[in-house]
């Protein structure tokens, strides 16, 4: 496996946007804050609520995932992120979205020019995918997620739109998309993240698939430091979600795909969920 420098596909001063890290004072109130919800978050959605959220989703016609909208201004008065080992303050709302896309974006420019397919698996309302819409007008799109009203949603916006269960067996692509696996690309952010330890279906059909190029951009337990107390409260987060759990380590042991990765430590206020990984098949 390849590390790549901290943060190589995030730089928050590129977004333009004010923002200041906390004085000693503020981040103390705002660690205490942390702990105080660490030790009752409850375990990650079920997917019968997944349904129910993005089937709310569609009804209200949202732009934006409202998990990107939780009010964080009970604290110090302004949005709260993590950034560069300490927490940043904000009046920017949006700021997780379109950090999440910088990063997408970032990624995307580093693969070969010959990419002509991208696949999200777990795409939700698609906002990830109209984004890259903006950016890449060329690229062909398609959206998938276990949610008819997910699916809907991306339909609606113009891609092309699939059923598909991530932990499922017998999830398949169908014919009537047609992919080079030479020149397209799969995708998750914050789709892994609700597997938890139930991703070897998806990995095997990862590898079943002939697909040359995976990214990932998801929470990733090990990347985490355990010295440093912001990163100790998000792994007491990630385990009582349930996330994620097992899936780097595995990857560093499989001979299918050479991993490239970059810890992001830009993030939200519970967790760095931002992290990079790229599979390249050999």
């Amino acid at each position: 496996m390849k590390r790549l420098p901290t943060n190589s596909f995030i730089n928050l001063d590129e977004l333009n946007f004010d923002y200041s890290f906390c004085d000693k004072k503020q981040r103390e109130l705002v660690m205490a804050f942390v702990k105080n919800k660490v030790k009752t978050t409850q375990e990650k959605p079920n997917k019968h609520q997944w349904t129910d959220y993005w089937k709310e989703v569609f009804e209200s016609d949202s732009k934006t995932p409202s998990f990107f909208k939780k009010k964080q201004d009970v604290i110090i008065g302004k949005n709260v992120f993590r950034y560069k080992d300490n927490f940043i303050l904000t009046k920017k709302e949006n700021l997780g979205p379109e950090a999440l896309h910088e990063i997408i974006n970032n990624v995307l420019l580093t693969l070969p020019k010959n990419i002509a397919s991208v696949v999200e698996f777990g795409c939700g309302n698609g906002h990830n995918l109209q984004y890259i819409k903006e950016r890449h007008p060329k690229l062909k799109l398609a959206g998938c997620d276990f949610a008819k009203s997910a699916v809907l949603m991306v339909k609606k916006n113009g891609h092309e739109s699939f059923l598909f269960d991530m932990k499922a067996v017998d999830s398949l692509i169908p014919k009537s998309i047609k992919l080079n696996p030479d020149n397209t690309a799969f995708f998750t952010s914050g789709s892994m993240e609700q597997l938890g330890s139930d991703w070897k279906i998806f990995f095997d059909f990862l590898v079943g698939s002939a697909v040359k190029y995976v990214i990932h951009v998801e929470p990733i337990k090990e990347l985490y430091c355990k010295n440093k107390d912001m990163e100790k409260l998000a792994i007491k987060f990630h385990n009582s979600k349930k996330y994620l759990n097992h899936y780097f380590s595995h990857l560093k042991k499989q001979k299918i795909f050479t991993v490239t990765y970059s810890k992001s430590n830009f993030g939200t206020l519970f967790d760095q969920g931002f992290n990079v990984l790229i599979l390249k098949r050999k």
